[in-house]
């Protein structure tokens, strides 16, 4: 996030706040930290006046105000396609905030954090941050278009769909442990389009057993041609249970196993996703075992957010559990979905299941996830989805980033020596 400090000055701010003091409280506080363009209002109904008067990339909503308060206000920006994000403050029980901003997020409002009052600034400043990185994603969602089956179609005569590769590392050493393949179409129209906007029209239309014919083929052809050093162990591809159940599905990823990882240089990881039920019980037990017989690890996908029961992950021959991103991303600043990271690595290990960690976006959550013992992790923190041959540049730049964390950490700790010694100590840092 230290590169998105400068650019705080160009954020157009509202603060939504009925109580005087509070209000200039917040707006001092803003401007300490280099916010310029900011517009006061003193309840939900003047917020909702200024936006039709000036576009604005974040609200600093309070929740208890007279007239509109803070939840109307919420809704109303949702039905008025409110395009910037939302940071809530108030000093209302922590699980008001945590509803508010589910909230906000079902009417499709981005929401940067919940603060409790009174407002710590490095929590505002942090928070704010995220304002940054929320929109240089923004291109991965709220596509508008329609697709239909024969634009699907045309995209495999066209080899129009394509693998992007997200790094997976270990969480102890900062050492590349494999990549995840996440499906995209290059669209020659509306560009590159993210899974979500398409993979329900695959199952619709019984595309989704060539399209996943697609991803599985090239991403093991393409990270077979990997030099050692970047090709790690492990790869893992996205598969619902739905899929899982069909009869072809199994038989062409095993035989794509079988014919293009022939010296198993790549572990294949299925991650079944929660989103969807498994219907049988007794059926997903002979899927996921005969996988498992064949070499394959299983992980559950998006743990905490779907369908999976208690009972499914006792018996389902699971041998790795991956917390969703919308706990890990805000673990560093909400309690809550911290006490939840916590327990899912509790769980697992109880059950001897690695973890992984998806949306780490900042050291912080690195080094909360380190410390709960977590075993792995991806995100924006390491990098973020990239085609094959922008994978050596990626790696190398992470193996920098790493590098300069641990020697950031060797340094505090010299400082810290240093205060309680008369001599200089000297260190050396550690090389990954």
């Amino acid at each position: 996030m230290k590169e998105h400090i400068g650019k705080l000055a160009s954020l157009n701010v509202l603060v939504v706040e009925d109580d005087k003091f509070q209000r200039l409280a917040l707006i001092q506080l803003l401007k300490r930290i280099g916010i310029q363009n900011i517009v006061p209002a003193e309840d939900g109904q003047q917020a909702i006046e200024k936006t039709k008067q000036q576009v604005f990339d974040v609200i600093l909503c309070d929740l208890s105000m007279p007239n509109m308060d803070g939840l109307a206000l919420i809704h109303q920006l949702g039905d008025n396609n409110f395009m910037g994000s939302i940071l809530l403050c108030s000093a209302m029980d922590e699980s008001l905030l945590r509803s508010s901003t589910s909230m906000a997020k079902e009417l499709k409002i981005n929401v940067l954090g919940a603060m409790c009052k009174p407002v710590e600034p490095v929590k505002l400043l942090r928070n704010l941050l995220k304002y940054f990185d929320v929109k240089q994603r923004s291109t991965d969602r709220n596509f508008s278009f329609e697709l239909t089956s024969a634009d699907l179609d045309a995209a495999f005569t066209n080899q129009q769909i394509v693998p992007y590769f997200q790094p997976q590392v270990f969480l102890k050493t900062g050492e590349l442990l494999g990549y995840e393949a996440l499906v995209r179409w290059k669209h020659p129209t509306y560009g590159l389009i993210p899974p979500d906007s398409f993979i329900t029209l695959a199952e619709k239309s019984e595309q989704i057993i060539e399209l996943t014919e697609i991803v599985f083929r090239q991403s093991i052809e393409q990270l077979n041609l990997l030099p050692e050093a970047l090709s790690a162990v492990k790869l893992a591809i996205n598969v619902s249970p739905k899929n899982l159940e069909n009869d072809v599905v199994q038989a062409m990823i095993l035989n794509l196993d079988k014919k293009l990882n022939s010296n198993k240089k790549q572990k294949i990881t299925i991650e079944v996703t929660e989103q969807s039920a498994i219907k049988s019980m007794s059926s997903a037990l002979e899927i996921l075992s005969r996988f498992r017989m064949h070499g394959f690890n299983i992980s559950i996908d998006d743990f905490g957010t779907g369908y999976s029961t208690m009972e499914q992950i006792s018996q389902l021959p699971y041998n790795e559990l991956k917390i969703d991103r919308s706990f890990v991303s805000k673990m560093d600043t909400d309690t809550n979905a911290l006490i939840i990271v916590e327990s899912c690595i509790r769980l697992a290990k109880r059950l001897k299941l690695k973890t992984i960690a998806e949306g780490v976006e900042n050291s912080r959550q690195w080094h909360l996830l380190k410390r709960l013992g977590c075993d792995y992790c991806q995100g924006y923190y390491i990098a973020k989805p990239e085609p094959i041959e922008r994978l050596p540049l990626v790696i190398n730049s992470w193996k920098k980033t790493y590098q300069e964390e641990i020697n950031e950490r060797a340094l505090e700790d010299v400082q810290a020596i240093e205060l309680l010694s008369s001599e200089p100590v000297q260190v050396l840092s550690p090389q990954i």
